[in-house]
């Protein structure tokens, strides 16, 4: 059965995190937290909409939108309910996602009463297939559990509004102004902290704001989360951690998988359950966590072991982790 997992004590060298650029226990962005409780208190006290809208909203949402090149942006409550309010907020009648689209992205479809229709992982030709009337596109920007992403240009050849979903985002410069017309992001993984929100267009926030019922009707999000977050995009900004982190996971690929894609997820599938669950044991006794995947989270057949890399991860640690993997393989 599945279970939730947490700290398991001293000594460990944690791969399952998704704090990709270090950030969570960043002393500014720690510090910033703190400043931003002491002033405005621990909690919101209220929705948005009803009074919980402290300045640290406005200041994130003008931050992130010029960041991610976008007019506007709104906070939400999580990546989770980010999604479940623009979808349900759009009650589009179809919905024309990627066949390996997070659950929350699959839920907010069935709330919205819109007709889902899953494509082929990253195939167009299979989109272009499965159309039969104008819906909204949706996938990710980085997929959760294989590391690879979404062909965002292709995705908007079709003409269609499309959705990204950039939960996994390590929060690299934009090199393209080609950009999806709505972005979902969060700021519980590479910014260290917790919350959600989604860049736009200025009407179609305005919009949001008004229709989105997660938004409106749940308390806002506390202010430690967001003062910490607002200083992480700045060291973001200022110190570019995600060079460091791309080249941790070059650096891992290199001696576990050899795959030269740029992401810092490194699925490594073992198909079989137990075994994959074994291999997570044998880590964790020599002092390594990463997480064994398992149906119904991946496909039957898929188990994997989901190493996480992060920036603040040492060379050595890394080492660690490739020797005990190909110890392994070579003992399956």
């Amino acid at each position: 059965m599945r279970a939730p997992k947490g700290e398991w004590g001293e000594g460990f060298i944690n791969f399952t995190s998704n704090d990709y650029l270090g950030l969570s226990r960043h002393p500014e962005v720690v510090a910033a937290g703190v400043a931003a409780a002491e002033l405005y208190g621990a909690g919101a006290r209220a929705s948005r909409i009803a009074g919980g809208n402290h300045p640290l909203f406005s200041e994130f949402e003008e931050k992130i939108a010029a960041y991610k090149g976008y007019e506007a942006a709104t906070v939400f409550g999580s990546g989770y309910l980010a999604n479940l309010g623009v979808i349900t907020a759009l009650e589009p009648e179809v919905v024309y996602a990627d066949r390996l689209a997070h659950a929350c992205i699959i839920d907010a479809v069935k709330l919205a009463g819109a007709k889902l229709v899953r494509f082929l992982h990253n195939d167009m030709a299979d989109l272009a297939r499965r159309i039969d009337r104008p819906g909204l596109v949706v996938s990710e920007e980085v997929f959760s559990m294989d590391g690879d992403a979404a062909p965002v240009g292709e995705l908007m050849g079709f003409g269609m509004p499309v959705m990204i979903d950039g939960a996994h985002s390590l929060y690299k410069p934009q090199t393209s102004n080609l950009k999806p017309q709505i972005y979902v992001g969060t700021m519980s993984k590479a910014l260290g902290s917790y919350g959600g929100y989604v860049c736009g267009s200025k009407t179609f926030i305005e919009y949001l704001n008004t229709k989105a019922r997660p938004l409106i009707y749940s308390t806002a999000l506390p202010p430690f989360a967001v003062g910490a977050a607002i200083k992480a995009l700045e060291i973001i900004e200022r110190d570019r951690p995600y060079v460091r982190a791309v080249e941790n996971a070059d650096y891992l690929r290199s001696r576990v998988t050899g795959d030269g894609s740029r992401g810092v997820i490194i699925p490594v599938i073992m198909g079989d359950e137990e075994k994959v669950l074994a291999a997570e044991e044998i880590l964790r006794e020599n002092g390594i966590l990463v997480a064994a995947i398992r149906p119904p989270t991946v496909p039957k057949g898929t188990a994997r072991l989901r190493i996480s890399i992060t920036a603040a991860h040492t060379k050595s640690e890394i080492d660690k982790l490739a020797n005990v993997i190909a110890g392994l393989t070579r003992n399956p």
